[in-house]
């Protein structure tokens, strides 16, 4: 859906008002945040352990505890940015409020809980459906520059269906209810999750803080807008292999939890589930690149597009950030996290953001956007290489191979 919407709504609007609109989106990209807390892996975890336990009635115990959770953290976080922006820059909160449709539509929609059960078929089909909607309703009703506002409503609205409807189909497929919760249970699973969050907090160092470091280094908007399409095919590439990563999930938080402790064999057992997706991330690339450079020229709305060029390079650099998060996440998010390691994990991910950003900020007056490239691809090699090390330089060695 970004790799057609964005560029579209960039040649209508333009790159001043499109970068307002990313900028806007960007902010509620740190809601989000918040709102995912640890979830998107403790909860997947929590409910792997069930299902094999087979304790079907804890389901919705977790479920509640997750749902309030979230609920409580998009509250208290987007009241919160929106004063801010209210008091920092008023003529984005036009922009914001509806965006904030996005994340709230994280809160309602488990996800996790359709992953951790291995039932990822009616969530797929929902999400498909909801995209498809949304391009043909943003093409329909954004016409011109004066119709820029519309798109993070038309967006919003139909995530927010489909999250409604993605909860409805979980409740009862997978009988679960909405029980009470505690404000105390509230703490404990704040508490638990701490460190993922934190290391997921980290992250936006390399991401989407980085729209907004590169406003503040008064990068035009041409800029932006270069960065955030090339930023839209990163996006796409990864959304093109979650559902993988999203198969092998449950089976790699299966390894952590029978191993015994961080090992050279977890990681040959973790490198099995990698492999394959890094393949069909290259075999994704290798065919998106020939299929645009063959209808590039033949496209107008393509080829006359603000900042094409300067988006190109931007892209060919970031897109290899995509294959090292694929490595980052099966060892560092499923692995460490799960092999009482999520102190470790937190300080890379914090270590390698700060970095990023620092890299930044220090770059972006000199070189604009092409700052925003580099952090998000030397964060996800630090990481990668940090990552790597703890698994190598494990004292445990089971079966003596890498």
């Amino acid at each position: 859906m970004p790799l057609v919407v964005f560029p579209y709504v960039l040649a209508v609007v333009g790159s001043e008002l499109y970068a307002q609109l990313v900028i806007a989106e960007s902010l509620t990209q740190i809601v989000n945040t918040f709102v995912l807390y640890s979830f998107e892996l403790d909860g997947i975890a929590w409910v792997v352990g069930l299902r094999a336990s087979g304790d079907r009635s804890g389901l919705s115990t977790v479920f509640s505890e997750i749902l309030a959770t979230r609920a409580l953290s998009f509250g208290l976080s987007a009241i919160i940015f929106a004063a801010m922006l209210a008091w920092i820059a008023p003529e984005l909160l036009g922009v914001f409020v509806p965006w904030l449709l996005v994340p709230l539509s994280t809160v309602i929609q488990p996800s996790w809980l359709y992953q951790g059960l291995q039932r990822n078929l009616p969530l797929a089909i929902l999400s498909c459906s909801s995209r498809v909607v949304a391009v043909l309703l943003v093409m329909m009703a954004v016409r011109s520059g004066d119709d820029y506002a519309r798109v993070p409503i038309l967006i919003g609205t139909t995530y927010f269906a489909t999250a409604v409807l993605s909860l409805v189909v979980a409740m009862r497929l997978f009988d679960v209810s909405l029980e009470r919760v505690a404000v105390r249970r509230i703490r404990q699973v704040l508490w638990f999750g701490r460190e993922v969050f934190f290391g997921n907090a980290s992250v936006l160092l390399s991401r989407d803080v980085n729209v907004i470091i590169l406003a503040s280094a008064a990068v035009p908007g041409a800029g932006i807008a270069a960065y955030s399409l090339a930023d839209k095919v990163l996006k796409g590439l990864q959304a093109a292999i979650r559902p993988l990563n999203q198969l092998t999930l449950p089976q790699a938080l299966m390894i952590t939890k029978k191993a015994h402790g961080i090992s050279r064999k977890v990681f040959v057992d973790l490198r099995r589930l990698i492999v394959p997706q890094l393949v069909m991330l290259g075999g994704i690339f290798a065919a998106l690149a020939l299929v645009y450079a063959g209808l590039r020229d033949r496209i107008p709305a393509v080829a006359n597009l603000p900042s094409l060029d300067r988006a190109e390079t931007l892209a060919s650099i970031m897109v290899w950030a995509a294959f090292f998060g694929v490595v980052n996440f099966m060892l560092g998010m499923a692995g460490l996290n799960n092999l009482n390691e999520r102190t470790y994990y937190f300080r890379s991910v914090l270590g390698s953001g700060l970095l990023g950003a620092g890299l930044c900020m220090m770059t972006a007056p000199i070189i604009g956007e092409f700052g925003g490239a580099l952090n998000v691809v030397a964060f996800e090699m630090v990481l990668c290489a940090l990552v790597v090390r703890k698994y190598l330089g494990s004292s445990s060695n089971v079966d003596g191979r890498i």
